[in-house]
Formats: structure tokens, sequence, C-alpha cells
């Protein structure tokens, strides 16, 4: 047996646990704008195609959609989520007229609701097309005791505008 062969089978041992650890990236939750829940008094207000939320050709107002968010982690440990990061369309950008905002919101075992995070898409530039845009949150998430969900609120004043808003994806990481 050579010596370098030798040197890496006495090493192996020793590093490949901690090259191992730093391999693991914290999980991504995501979900597409059509699989959250639409509430009941916005059905009729609401589109969805293969994978966005948003309004029908002649709907004006607020769509509220919520999207449950599961814990990826078997174990129930806290996934480290610290990111979340919408892909969206706003016409007007920071105008009023259309918007797309997104909360993640925790609810403990008594009821309460606390915001962990929000996205409010007229703090950005016009996006026509698809944008991402994300904001950065500090929680320690904890299944045990509460649960979670991602809030969508998609709001348009006038139908007139050609690129309606509409979020496509939201994700956490």
């Amino acid at each position: 047996m050579s010596m370098r062969l030798r040197t890496l089978l006495v090493l192996a041992p020793l590093v490949l646990p901690f090259t191992a650890g730093r391999a693991h990236a914290a999980p991504v939750w995501t979900a597409t704008g059509n699989s959250c829940v639409v509430d009941n008094s916005d059905l009729d207000q609401y589109e969805q195609d293969s994978f966005s939320l948003q309004h029908r050709k002649r709907a004006e107002g607020t769509i509220l959609a919520r999207c449950n968010v599961a814990n990826p982690l078997d174990s129930g440990a806290n996934p480290g989520w610290g990111t979340l990061e919408v892909v969206y369309r706003d016409p007007d950008g920071r105008d009023n007229r259309s918007q797309v905002r997104v909360r993640l919101i925790r609810v403990n075992n008594g009821g309460n609701t606390t915001n962990v995070a929000e996205f409010d898409s007229d703090e950005f530039p016009e996006a026509a097309d698809p944008a991402t845009q994300s904001v950065v949150f500090s929680h320690a998430f904890d299944f045990d005791t509460g649960a979670y969900y991602v809030e969508l609120r998609i709001s348009r004043e006038s139908t007139r505008s050609e690129n309606d808003p509409a979020v496509f994806v939201v994700r956490m990481k």
C-alpha cells in the first residue's frame, strides 16, 4: 500500500464528518400561487392557471389566499429559513393601483397570530414581467407549539391593465 493511500485512509474518518455537515443546505419550502386556498369571499374574483394566482379579467379588489407551511424536516427541528422569496408581477411597481403582499404568519396553539415576515411589491420597481424579490427575516421556527402559513394578497383597482398583478411562486430558504 502506498504512503499516499495510507494517509488518505487515516485522515478520511477525521475529515468526512466536517465536510458532510457542511454539504447539507437548509431545506427549501416552495408553493405555486395556484396551490394556495383562496378565501371563500374571493372565489368569484380569482383565476388560476397552471401555476399562478391572479384576478379574473373583469374583477377588481383584493384576492386573499393562504398556503400551509409544513416543516420539511422529519425531526421537527427548526428548518433555519431566513429568506422569503416571491416570484410575482406588479405592473405599476410603487404605484398603488396594483399590489402583491405576501406575509409569513405564525399561529400559536392558543390561536394568536404573529407576523414573521412581509413582502410588499410596492417597495420595488415596476415588474410587468415576472420578477423575483425577497425579504430577509430572523425567526426560530417551532412547529411543536404552533403552525405557519403564507398569506397572499393580490390587489388591483382597475381592469384596464394588460399585465395584471399575480403571484407565481413563493419560497422560503
